[in-house]
């Protein structure tokens, strides 16, 4: 009877981890994809600005080699290719922004979405999805109660009032100076 037991826990508790593997795996692909796109979104709408391509292209990289590393769990071993094509046209599309070639880094910017899709859509038929990644409270806090009619009222007197005393804010500076 023990011994029963023991095996019912023991399949019960194969069966449950398997899913649990591909944990660490989801949140880094997450992650990656999440920074990759919004990074070429960034280059996207500063495109003549090589300096700041040059850098993404640099981070690009990076996350290439990142992902090159991971432990690949077997649930997303067809997905995993299409996840690393996504961050591999990332990459040349921060490339040819760095070189100029706008039609080259706009054609892997869609390269990259079409693989992002086909990577979710392996994951799904794996009953697995991304997990949603959430801005930090650090940068993006949550919002304060809302402020009564009278408060915002005061608060623009408060403004009014210093910038009469001090139109071009000298004062803030020259403190900040010292």
């Amino acid at each position: 009877m023990k011994r029963l037991v023991f095996l019912l826990v023991l399949a019960a508790a194969v069966l449950l981890a398997s899913p649990a593997l591909a944990g660490p795996y989801m949140n880094t692909a997450a992650m990656l994809l999440r920074e990759g796109f919004q990074s070429i979104e960034f280059v996207r709408s500063n495109l003549g600005d090589r300096e700041l391509a040059r850098v993404a292209h640099t981070i690009a990289e990076a996350r290439m080699d990142a992902a090159a590393h991971l432990t690949i769990p077997k649930e997303v071993d067809k997905a995993h290719p299409h996840f690393l094509l996504a961050l591999a046209s990332l990459e040349r599309a921060t490339e040819a922004a760095s070189r100029g070639d706008v039609s080259g880094c706009l054609r892997n910017i869609e390269t990259a979405r079409g693989e992002s899709r086909t990577f979710r859509a392996l994951l799904e038929q794996q009953h697995l999805l991304l997990p949603a990644v959430r801005e930090c409270s650090l940068t993006r806090p949550e919002p304060d109660a809302p402020r009564s009619a009278q408060t915002a009222r005061s608060a623009l007197r408060r403004a009014c009032a210093r910038l009469a005393e001090d139109p071009a804010g000298l004062a803030a500076r020259a403190d900040l100076s010292r």
